[in-house]
Order: structure tokens, then sequence, then C-alpha cells
């Protein structure tokens, strides 16, 4: 099981007994360069928003955005039993910080939106918001479909010179 993760590595500690560990079914990070992106900044190959970023210490693969964003992946299958997991933050100063909104919706195979994530994040204000914020979504009302998932971000106050990150961003099914 994962005990912690560093520096973009993670430590687990193995047991005796076996283990059944879920299986990533989606990397995000993976599929950048197929995302529809939009964003306020001069567009650069999708792959220049994979990185590896630090908050508060702890180094993680991230997709990065600049707000106001969308990055919309196309035609994600959903497998039953299905969980998204992904942790956001703000690659930023906390002194020209400004809040900032994360969102996900997820768009069925008939065309019916939903937002299944959010979460507001102010690093300026609010010392809780200044590491990674850990999520999880369950995605078992979807299974056995393709669907569209946005990530979209923006910020609620006024203009910051906020970086959105997105950190390890996958869904995870149970084993087979």
């Amino acid at each position: 099981r994962p005990l912690m993760q560093k520096n973009a590595n993670v430590l687990y500690e193995f047991s005796k007994e076996t283990l059944q560990q879920e299986r990533v079914a989606y990397d995000f990070l993976s599929h950048v360069h197929e995302a529809k992106m939009d964003m306020p900044q001069p567009q650069n190959e999708n792959t220049h928003y994979r990185q590896v970023q630090e908050i508060n210490g702890d180094k993680r693969q991230i997709f990065l955005m600049f707000p106001p964003a969308e990055a919309r992946f196309q035609n994600v299958s959903i497998q039953a039993a299905s969980t998204m997991r992904f942790a956001v933050g703000l690659v930023s100063q906390p002194s020209c910080s400004a809040p900032n909104r994360f969102e996900v919706w997820i768009t069925s195979q008939g065309g019916e939106s939903r937002r299944l994530f959010d979460r507001d994040v102010d690093i300026q204000r609010n010392l809780g918001d200044r590491t990674w914020l850990e999520a999880e979504i369950k995605l078992e009302p979807f299974a056995g479909q393709r669907v569209d998932i946005l990530f979209k971000s923006f910020q609620t106050g006024l203009q910051g010179c906020d970086w959105i990150a997105w950190a390890d961003p996958r869904i995870v099914s149970p084993p087979s």
C-alpha cells in the first residue's frame, strides 16, 4: 500500500500476503497530447503543460494550467467500480495569488454534463491550501460508457499570478 509521496516518488509498504491492488485504467498525463485545451496564454504543445512541480516541499507530476483554463479529454472509457483520483494545488507565490476554483465536469454518452467536483483554493488567506489537496470521485454511475472529462479552473477574485496544478490525475479500477 502507498505510505507517502514526495518528490514524484511513492513509498510503498509491502506485505507477505497477496494484495488486491487497483490498476490504472486511464492516466490523464499520458494522454495530455490528446486533450483539447483552452487557456489565455499563448498556446504551446500540450505536452509543455505536463511537468513536475513542487508545492510545500512535495514534488509531483502535474498537468499545469493558467486560469481561466479548460482541458477536455474525450472518449474516455469508464469501467465498473472506477474512481478518479488526483490532487489540486497552486504553483504560485501567496503574495500575488488570488482565490481559484477547480472543477471537474463529465459529459455522458447522452450529452448530459454534470459537475462532479469543485474546490475553492486560496493560498493567500488559507494556510491549509498551501499544500496538495487530495480528491477522489466515484465514477460508478458512468460504468460501461465512453465520456468526456473536463478539467476547468478559474479565478474567483481579483486577477492573480496563479498557475493551476492537477497532480497525478488518473482513473483507477479494482483488479480484474
